[in-house]
């Protein structure tokens, strides 16, 4: 999410210049490093830099506190080029892969809209077009593994920690392509044909052998995601309480669209 130049340059509102700093350039050449143990390196070679660094990854994550799936939706900040903050909601009934993005107890789920769109290259494919008003299916991009057997065309995958079950469409050597499917309960009960994968919390550089580039494919034809072409364009900020407010609301969780604590302290591992 760094590397994002929305994320940045929002982040720059509330640290100014922290890019031109001597931790923040090694920082950001330690996100752009294709092994993620870069990262890693930084921390624990710069054991002075470590409070601004620390401070900066906490500001971005209180931001980003209330995204994730919630309610069945998935909600994402979005951080725009006129410097306003706001969130979209993706209904899960549109795109069900996003039900993998539920907080676990070994995961959690900081989402924000980004700049690319992914989409799956193949004729009569309802997954290969990004234009915003056509209609397409969604798509979501993860690395997996597999316990026991690798599955082929047909199959069902049961895919942890979410315990959602997909598809297989299509398998390659390295790449399988999956779609969600009704019935899991009865599935699940029958055990027809049910692989286990694990999906691949590490770096893809890090992880260990044999992860596969999987594609999910949403079961229903959106508009980005959505039922009906968006008649604004994104869902206008929430209000920030006033300060009585936000002493009975002092628990709950942070909207995207505030802006993090000036006084926010951040635990130093």
């Amino acid at each position: 999410m760094f590397e994002l130049e929305s994320v940045r340059k929002r982040l720059e509102a509330y640290f100014p210049g922290w890019g031109r700093t001597r931790w923040g350039e090694l920082f950001s050449s330690a996100l752009r490093h294709e092994n993620f143990e870069e990262v890693n390196n930084v921390w624990t070679r710069n054991r002075d830099m470590r409070k601004d660094i620390a401070n900066l990854i906490c500001a971005l994550l209180e931001l980003l506190q209330c995204t994730g799936e919630q309610g069945g939706n998935l909600v994402a900040a979005y951080f725009s080029t006129v410097n306003t903050e706001r969130q979209v909601m993706f209904d899960l009934h549109d795109n069900e892969w996003a039900r993998c993005l539920r907080d676990s107890d070994r995961t959690a789920t900081y989402a924000v809209v980004g700049d690319a769109c992914l989409k799956l290259r193949a004729r009569g494919n309802p997954a290969a077009s990004c234009h915003p008003y056509e209609p397409h299916a969604t798509l979501f991009q993860t690395g997996i593994v597999f316990g026991e057997r690798i599955p082929v065309y047909a199959d069902f995958v049961q895919l942890e920690p979410s315990e959602e079950m997909f598809r297989v469409n299509r398998m390659g050597s390295r790449t399988i392509t999956l779609s969600p499917i009704d019935g899991q309960t009865a599935i699940r009960m029958l055990r027809l044909n049910v692989v286990t994968a694990t999906e691949v919390i590490e770096d893809f550089n890090t992880a260990p052998e044999g992860v596969y580039d999987a594609i999910i494919r949403a079961g229903r034809v959106s508009i980005g995601g959505m039922k009906a072409r968006r008649q604004l364009l994104l869902q206008q900020p929430q209000r920030r309480p006033e300060r009585r407010e936000h002493r009975r609301a002092g628990r709950s969780r942070r909207s995207p669209t505030e802006k993090p604590s000036k006084t926010h302290k951040c635990t130093i591992l």
